[in-house]
């Protein structure tokens, strides 16, 4: 079995003016955070693999904070993007698309929170195949999950069903009735509250998928560029928590909590119908509802006011403040809204409600053939281990537990990432993530390698848990001075080396390192 090592460092001898000028004692209950740059109210640090980024203020204002400080990580991920489909004019065709298709949906605050993104790279200096950035390209990256989907779809209007689209959809229909895991998708979800847990509060956990298929767009290479932990303090409306990508006003993956003590996360389900033009994107309904709930009830009337049925989702809440979780399977014209105060919700792809199924697996998004030929909710191999882990965990269900459970075969096998939070937690405005498989199994790019080559596309080490929280000023963070930082470790020795095998101790270990009295003590995370 593949080794990971665990370097434990127990004496290292550092430069006292490091310690003297670089950091910065805090007072009482004040937390400092060091930070790689500022601009205005927004600021940014890396750890384990993610990117954190604060934005803060009115739409335009917070959006160009965004832009600023992740200006070459929003052109690294156009250009990975441009690489996926490397026709002449794909991107262009994209953009165009984008704003053909959504942007007279997009109510003026989010508008004006991607033109500051776009002027926020423009004004950095970024550029993207020799021009500047603009607001139809920031369009476009948070619109591609939707206009991929769109290729496995298409709209109700009659005029516009294709005889390809037509033969394309018989086929994926007829190999799905003998299917057991037959999901493009391959995110899974869970929550849990009341006396499923170990003292009644909530519990929730979200992956995403990767995929390792040529074809698949939402493979590791645009995953990699998900490891985003976006902290939106908006003008208006909640504060917001979410993982995501550079350059999006939306998780995308999805998971959300905000300050209102509400959790919302996602997995699609699939296969996907029918949508409509004069609905609104998933991206402004998921973004709304994050930003302007408060309890479950919102939420729901928030995503189906408008519902365009591109995406069809379904949607994990909680709220924190009533215990009470819910799961809102929703597709064009069908939904269904299941909700409890006891109990444990989990969703990987896989419709559980007879009409959202038949709906998915008709034609015009009537239920025909669906009602006459499709099976009613037949487990698939992740849901039989989500309801194994449901009663052999009921009652004892924790953040550990919970990291165990996400880190199981075969609801990791296809993860990138992992988030998980309490009721606590939220009330605190922190999670915990993994970024890479939550299993510690690192992802190797020369075992899955692209017929052609992509910039960019590298290993994915699984970086290990880490638990992070929101600040909750702005003056709880600093600059480091690089040019010491570079100083840090030239006298120090290895003391004394351990290795663990993969998964021994339930996933890979690392260790996060901390500064006192000219001693690094490492905190070792399983």
């Amino acid at each position: 079995m593949k080794k990971i090592s665990c370097i434990l460092l127990l004496l290292v001898l550092i430069l006292p003016s490091f310690l003297n000028d670089g950091l910065t004692v805090a007072s009482e209950n004040e937390s400092i955070t060091i930070s790689s740059e500022q601009y205005e109210k927004g600021y940014r640090y890396n750890i384990q693999g993610w990117i954190y980024l604060h934005i803060e203020g009115d739409p335009y204002e917070r959006g160009y904070q965004h832009g600023y400080l992740l200006a070459d990580e929003i052109v690294d991920m156009i250009q990975r993007w441009n690489d996926i489909f490397p026709q002449k004019w794909s991107w262009k065709v994209h953009r165009l698309d984008a704003y053909r298709l959504f942007w007279n949906k997009y109510p003026e605050e989010y508008k004006q929170e991607i033109q500051g993104i776009a002027d926020g790279v423009k004004d950095r200096g970024d550029k993207i195949d020799g021009r500047s950035v603009d607001y139809k390209d920031i369009l476009a990256m948070n619109e591609m999950y939707e206009m991929m989907s769109r290729f496995r779809t298409y709209s109700v209007h009659p005029l516009r069903l294709r005889a390809r689209w037509f033969v394309t959809k018989t086929l994926e229909f007829l190999s799905s009735l003998k299917s057991t895991e037959d999901h493009d998708g391959k995110c899974s979800a869970f929550l849990a509250t009341g006396s499923a847990t170990v003292d009644g509060r909530i519990v929730a956990s979200q992956s995403t998928f990767g995929g390792l298929r040529e074809g698949s767009w939402w493979h590791n290479y645009i995953c990699e560029r998900f490891n985003l932990v976006l902290d939106i303090q908006p003008s208006k409306g909640y504060r917001i928590l979410m993982t995501t990508s550079p350059g999006l006003i939306w998780s995308d993956e999805d998971y959300y909590q905000n300050s209102a003590g509400m959790i919302l996360m996602e997995t699609t389900l699939d296969p996907l119908c029918s949508w409509k033009r004069r609905g609104d994107p998933v991206v402004v309904r998921a973004r709304r509802t994050i930003q302007y709930s408060d309890s479950i009830d919102e939420m729901v009337d928030s995503f189906l006011k408008k519902n365009n049925g591109l995406m069809a989702n379904d949607w994990l809440m909680g709220d924190t403040k009533t215990g009470e979780i819910a799961s809102l399977e929703l597709a064009l014209y069908n939904h269904a809204l299941t909700r409890k105060k006891d109990g444990f919700i989990y969703s990987c792809n896989n419709a559980k409600d007879d009409k959202v199924r038949w709906e998915l697996y008709s034609f015009f998004g009537l239920g025909i053939p669906g009602r006459i030929f499709v099976r009613n909710f037949t487990p698939t191999k992740r849901d039989i281990k989500f309801e194994e882990v449901r009663d052999e965990y009921y009652g004892k269900i924790d953040v550990d537990i919970a990291k165990k459970i996400m880190a199981m075969r075969p609801i990791c096998s296809y993860a990138t990432d992992c988030k998980i939070t309490d009721s606590q937690l939220v009330n605190d405005f922190g999670f915990w993530c993994f970024m890479g498989k939550p299993n510690g199994k690192d992802f190797i790019a020369s075992e899955h390698s692209f017929k052609d080559t992509k910039t960019g596309y590298t290993d994915m080490p699984a970086c290990g848990w880490v638990q992070l929280y929101a600040l909750s000023s702005p003056n709880s963070y600093h600059n480091i001075d690089q040019e010491k930082m570079n100083t840090v470790g030239e006298k120090s020795r290895i003391l004394w080396k351990y290795e663990t095998e993969e998964e021994e101790l339930g996933n890979a270990v690392y260790s996060s390192p901390t500064i006192s009295d000219n001693i690094l003590y490492c905190h070792v995370f399983c």
